[in-house]
C-alpha cells in the first residue's frame, strides 16, 4: 500500500501486507519530502509490459501551489528482496517510451505526455476529451511512429467562437512546423465535426507537439487525431 505520510507538506511511504486487511507493516518512504512534491500527494504503483512505474503529485506547473497538483511518473527497479528503493523526482519522467504510437489510427485527444493550460472533461455521448483551451496552450505526445510518412492530419473539433488554429509541431512546441489545422466555428462546443490539413511528409518516431492558437477565451474542444 502506497499512500501519502506524515502530515502537511507529505512525504510518500508504503506498507504491506498478506491480506487487504492487514496487519499492515510499515516499510518506509519511497520519496522525501521536497519543495517539488506537492502539498498534499497521494501515488500509485503500476506494472505494465515488464517495466514498474510510480505515479505521484508535484507542484512544478503551479510553481509552489501544492493543492493545484500535477501528475508525474518515475520508472523503478524493486530491490532483490521486493522492497522498493528511495527514489528521486525529476522533471524529465520516463525517459523512454515503452512502446511507440500509431498515429494512423483515432488517438484520443487525452492521449497526452505532457500539456499547458488545458483540462479535460466527459460526457455520456462523447467520452473524455480536451477542453478549456486557451492561445498558447499545448499537448505533447511522447514516441509517435510515422513510419514511411503522414501527409494529412485529421482532428474532430467542436468551437462556439471563431475557432482557432492547432499548429502540428515535431518534437518541441518550436520545434519544425508540419502544418496548421484551422478550426472553424461547429456551432457549438459539443457540435463535434472532423477539420483536416495537409502535413508535410514526416517519417520515422519523433515526438509531437499540437500547439493551439486563436484569440481571446476558450477556442474549441478536441475529441480525437489522426494522420493519413
Amino acid at each position: 500500500m502506497v499512500y501519502a505520510a506524515a502530515g502537511i507538506p507529505e512525504y510518500i511511504a508504503y506498507s504491506t501486507a498478506t491480506s487487504p486487511e492487514g496487519p499492515w507493516i510499515y516499510k518506509g518512504n519511497i520519496m522525501e519530502r521536497a519543495p517539488h512534491l506537492a502539498f498534499t500527494n497521494h501515488a500509485g504503483i503500476i506494472d505494465f509490459k515488464g517495466n514498474s512505474y510510480i505515479f505521484y503529485h508535484d507542484q512544478d506547473l503551479s510553481k509552489g501551489q501544492g493543492f493545484k497538483r500535477s501528475v508525474s511518473v518515475e520508472q523503478f527497479s524493486y530491490n532483490a528482496d521486493g522492497s522498493i528503493p528511495l527514489l528521486i523526482p525529476t522533471k524529465e519522467g520516463v525517459k523512454q517510451s515503452v512502446s511507440s504510437l500509431n498515429p494512423f489510427k483515432k488517438v484520443e485527444a487525452e492521449t497526452i505526455a505532457w500539456s499547458e493550460g488545458l483540462k479535460t472533461a466527459s460526457d455520456g455521448k462523447t467520452g473524455v476529451f480536451v477542453t478549456k483551451i486557451d492561445n498558447g496552450d499545448y499537448i505533447k505526445v511522447r514516441s509517435v511512429d510515422f513510419g514511411k510518412g503522414a501527409k494529412k492530419f485529421e482532428a474532430s473539433v467542436a468551437s462556439e467562437s471563431t475557432g482557432g488554429q492547432i499548429e502540428i509541431r515535431l518534437d518541441s512546441i518550436d520545434g519544425e512546423l508540419l502544418g496548421v489545422c484551422e478550426v472553424k466555428n461547429t456551432g457549438g462546443l459539443q457540435n463535434w465535426a472532423v477539420q483536416s490539413c495537409r502535413v508535410k511528409k514526416t517519417m520515422g518516431v519523433h515526438d509531437l507537439c499540437f500547439v493551439f492558437k486563436g484569440g481571446d477565451g476558450q477556442l474549441f474542444n478536441f475529441d480525437w487525431w489522426q494522420f493519413k
